[in-house]
């Protein structure tokens, strides 16, 4: 039970909650910034276990967009979540070879102007230990072993802000929860 003591409202979670409780991006160099992790602290790690999951309404797709961005280099390297015009979400990651991403794992098509929850998950390193789900259903999986080389660099949740990203590609529309565990919080459909 929980008891409201002094100038203390709670109230039920839903995104579709009338008057919102998200964040608005956009489009004109929008983001939050996630400060870079020190010591033995990380982003997206570690390696055994985590899970990166939002719920995201975007507006319109009349562009590229970028959710999310942690990365130091404008080479293959670090995490890029992103929307193509087509509305189809995908996942890169990746560390040294320059040239491509280690992972690239699509997470399902959203609509816009719709609630929609994504789930990003890495469960170890064996076979297929990246997952996503896209309203709780998995879309897809992947196999890397390896570890990001920009685990404890600045991130962008809305993409805008960093030197590492092409202008007009910013997420357009409202996210809600963005969270980041260090474990596998979801290993089938919920």
């Amino acid at each position: 039970t929980i008891t409201e003591n002094g100038d203390v409202t709670s109230t039920a979670f839903s995104p579709y909650h009338p008057g919102g409780y998200s964040v608005e991006f956009n489009a004109t160099d929008a983001s939050i910034t996630v400060p870079a992790a020190t010591g033995s602290e990380y982003r997206l790690g570690p390696d055994a276990g985590w899970t990166l999951e939002f719920w995201i309404n975007s507006r319109d797709f009349a562009q590229a967009q970028i959710v999310y961005l942690q990365r130091n280099a404008q080479a293959a390297q670090g995490t890029v979540v992103s929307i193509a015009t087509s509305g189809v979400m995908t996942f890169y990651h990746g560390d040294a070879d320059v040239n491509a991403w280690e992972v690239t794992l699509s997470c399902g098509t959203i609509t816009a102007d719709t609630w929609h929850h994504v789930a990003i998950v890495r469960n170890g390193s064996g076979s297929n230990n990246f997952t996503s789900y896209l309203d709780g259903t998995q879309q897809n999986q992947a196999t890397w072993s390896g570890s990001s080389g920009n685990k404890q660099v600045a991130g962008y949740i809305g993409g805008g802000n960093s030197s590492y990203n092409s202008d007009d590609r910013e997420f357009v529309g409202f996210l809600r929860d963005f969270r980041y565990s260090e474990e596998a919080v979801y290993t089938s459909d919920f």
